[in-house]
């Protein structure tokens, strides 16, 4: 075990996370072994700390389905407390070497995950205020889809591109085998495929991946990422609060609460309209993983497009928040299928009942990159703000959203009077401002009223240290849509994304290096 080349930004996550209370010793030591006696393990993780993609490492709380997750919000990697124990067998300590790397994987496809999410807010927006009298989100739902296959791909190749690291380094003299990984990471069963031929094992990659000469996969090989899309997220089975959903109707959650938000704000008198069995959603499996729906009654009525004369309804299965202040009352229906007379439009072929809380055996997100609304706790009062759309586009919170609301509030009123709208309009402008300008909208310190040189009507936000400010001309903003706003944040954001995109490339391309 060589510690010497943690860097001092992991060294302090490691040291808190040594501080936690309960954790036994060999599991420290456990996770210290993974980490230094895998050379890519320790040089990734090394980045992620330092590009403040990882601040701590923690334990998966009991609300928290998945074996492993990442949260891109808390950037904290949590690990679930038996693989920490590896009880003597080399084939433990390597699955937590590949959970680690799955999971590490997922920070540096954070502002990917972000960028669909914005993406996903804007083309929901424009459908849901198009007028038409029935609206089919399918498009925009499976475009958001398909990131997140490809995000979960990348990190299960990730993880065996760990174990591969680990295997060589273990015993740099022999060679690295399909025998060698398929003994050693349990995992790889998914991916390989052994036969016997006249008493001796064979091993052969299953159709569709390309290996590196060392053994590794190219993550963002376009045919790795489609053979381990159907090997690990179009296969896993045993996910969602009763361990029998898959990747697609755990995450989906999180995006038919998008849909239906939007549209029972902007569009409620319009048919929503989905492909149920092309986006391969099943109504069960979505409210038994907890769906967040915030029309009136919690119910939102929806049509699939092979049955449009049905109407069918999402209703509200997600629990109540327990960290909300005040609490929020229980949710009755919490996770649980409310069959209202029609058939589900979609079972998936694997569908089983549901049996009570079970662990998944793969390593998930949970509240991560690409959010499942059901795994994230704070998440879910989130999307049940009017700050919703506003919150995704500037990648702040709807509660330093309302702060800032409210802070104009006060600051405004001595001087002005407006309306609840031009009060929203001028928070959402003034969010605009903070884009354009790179203000940080988590740190606002305080508001106040001014006016320009030539006496307009400013409001100004200083941060919390009083070291900088973002101001809005309160006249325009309290005059300009919250609509046109979002349109003027998507082209700034764009804008900003363009001139970045050389040091994002460079960025992402750092995690494949090797040692």
């Amino acid at each position: 075990m060589n510690a010497a080349n943690i860097s001092p930004q992991l060294q302090q996550v490691l040291n808190a996370f040594q501080a936690t209370p309960g954790l036994a010793p060999v599991q420290y030591q456990n996770l210290l072994a993974a980490i230094t006696e895998t050379p890519e393990l320790l040089q990734t993780m090394n980045l992620a700390a330092a590009q403040d993609r990882l601040r701590h490492i923690a334990f998966l709380s009991p609300r928290q389905s998945g074996s492993a997750a990442y949260s891109s919000n808390e950037k904290t990697v949590y690990l679930g407390d038996s693989h920490l124990h590896f009880l003597g067998r080399e084939t433990r300590k390597v699955e937590m070497i590949g959970t680690l790397g799955h999971e590490i994987q997922h920070a540096f496809f954070r502002e990917t995950a972000e960028t669909a999410q914005v993406t996903l807010h804007n083309e929901v927006r424009a459908l849901s205020t198009s007028g038409q009298p029935a609206i089919d989100y399918t498009a925009a739902a499976l475009k958001y889809q398909q990131v997140g296959r490809m995000d979960e791909s990348q990190a299960a190749m990730t993880g065996w591109n760990m174990a591969v690291s680990y295997l060589q380094a273990k015993d740099p003299n022999s060679p690295v085998t399909l025998e060698k990984i398929y003994t050693n990471y349990e995992r790889s069963a998914g991916y390989i495929e052994r036969t016997q031929v006249n008493g001796a094992f064979q091993y052969a990659m299953k159709p569709g991946y390309v290996l590196n000469p060392d053994m590794r996969m190219d993550i963002h090989n376009p045919q790795n990422i489609e053979a381990m899309g159907r090997d690990f997220y179009d296969r896993s089975r045993t996910l969602g609060h009763y361990g029998n959903s898959d990747y697609t109707n755990q995450y989906a959650t999180y995006t038919a609460a998008v849909i239906a938000d939007a549209h029972a704000r902007r569009a409620p008198h319009a048919e929503l309209r989905l492909d149920m069995p092309r986006l391969g959603w099943s109504e069960k499996l979505l409210e038994q993983n907890g769906l967040q729906i915030t029309a009136p009654g919690g119910q939102q009525p929806y049509r699939d497009v092979h049955t449009p004369a049905v109407q069918r309804f999402f209703d509200h299965t997600a629990p109540a928040d327990p960290t909300a202040d005040p609490p929020a009352s229980p949710n009755p229906h919490a996770h649980q299928y409310r069959n209202n007379g029609n058939a589900d439009p979609y079972t998936p072929p694997f569908a089983r009942p549901a049996s009570g809380p079970h662990a998944p055996t793969a390593p998930t997100r949970g509240s991560s990159t690409m959010p499942s609304a059901a795994s994230t706790t704070g998440r879910l009062q989130q999307e049940a703000s009017p700050w919703q759309d506003l919150a995704v586009q500037t990648r702040c919170s709807s509660e330093h959203l309302q702060t800032l609301h409210d802070k104009i509030g006060q600051a405004v009123a001595p001087h002005r009077s407006l309306s609840p709208q031009q009060h929203e309009q001028l928070t959402a402008y003034t969010a605009l401002q903070a884009v354009k300008h790179r203000f940080d909208l988590q740190n606002i310190g305080d508001v106040v009223f001014n006016h320009t040189a030539d006496r307009h009507p400013l409001v100004m936000v200083v941060d919390a240290q009083k070291e900088s400010f973002v101001a809005a001309r309160v006249d325009k903003g309290a005059a300009q849509s919250c609509e046109q706003t979002a349109q003027q944040i998507e082209q700034v954001q764009q804008q900003q994304a363009a001139a970045m995109q050389p040091a994002q490339q460079q960025q992402h391309a750092a995690p494949r290096m090797r040692m």
